[in-house]
């Protein structure tokens, strides 16, 4: 890129950047006003939410900031992924590499599995009739809890936090979350996945594992788990 395309590209962004400013000044003005006025008001969860849906802002296509801000997260995770093999020995990389296959031929099993029910309606073997001790049991939910663990902090976390952050400590919040969720019987609140685990509330949402409700007093959004056995 050319030094006066470079000049050019800044004041482009220079331009983007200062109409954002003025647009939160006016965006923080009308809030303002309708809150003194008194016709929005958060503890009406109906006009709250009819509120939130509603796009605040729509970027132009060609989004100068938005591009930047793409352009620079991008280099930043390319650069602390570099990092990350240069800090790692190849035993450790090679390790993360089986466990990332067993995953995925886990994956791969769960896949067909699904298919051969919804293709041919063939019920796949009732797993409540594999007979476990109660040591076995526990065992087995001891494991299960490891590698969920160890997922989240190893694979999951390290993709959805920012460079700056600590994807080890992430990755423990969201373990304690999906406990809460997982030891809670019924609906937990939805404000345990606030803030840091905000990421792992939309990926949950978009896998279609946990259920959004409104809490019975209508003061509180609540969520549940979804129950397999009604599904498959």
């Amino acid at each position: 890129m050319s030094s006066s395309q470079i000049r050019i590209y800044l004041e482009v962004l220079e331009k983007e950047i200062l109409n954002k400013e003025l647009f939160l000044q006016e965006v923080r003005r009308a809030i303002q006003a309708e809150t003194e006025e008194g016709i929005l008001q958060e503890n009406d969860p109906i006009e709250w939410k009819q509120f939130l849906s509603k796009p605040l802002f729509m970027p132009d296509r060609s989004d100068p900031i938005g591009i930047c801000l793409a352009s620079v997260s991008a280099r930043e995770r390319l650069e602390s992924s570099r990092q990350f093999l240069a800090d790692n020995s190849v035993n450790d990389l090679v390790e993360m590499v089986e466990y990332q296959k067993t995953l995925n031929d886990g994956m791969r099993v769960l896949q067909t599995l699904l298919k051969k029910r919804i293709d041919t309606g063939d019920n796949i073997e009732d797993v409540t009739t594999i007979q476990l001790t109660p040591k076995e049991f526990k065992e087995l939910n001891g494991s299960l809890k490891d590698i969920m663990k160890r997922f989240l902090i190893d694979y999951l976390a390290p993709d959805l936090c920012e460079p700056e952050d600590d994807s080890e400590l992430l990755g423990n919040k969201m373990n304690k979350a999906l406990q809460v969720l997982l030891l809670e019987k019924g609906q937990v609140q939805k404000s345990i996945f606030l803030r840091e685990c905000a990421a792992l509330y939309r990926v949950l949402i978009k896998c279609r594992f946990i259920r959004e409700f409104t809490s019975t007093d209508q003061k509180s959004e609540v969520i549940s788990l979804i129950d397999f056995d009604e599904n498959f």
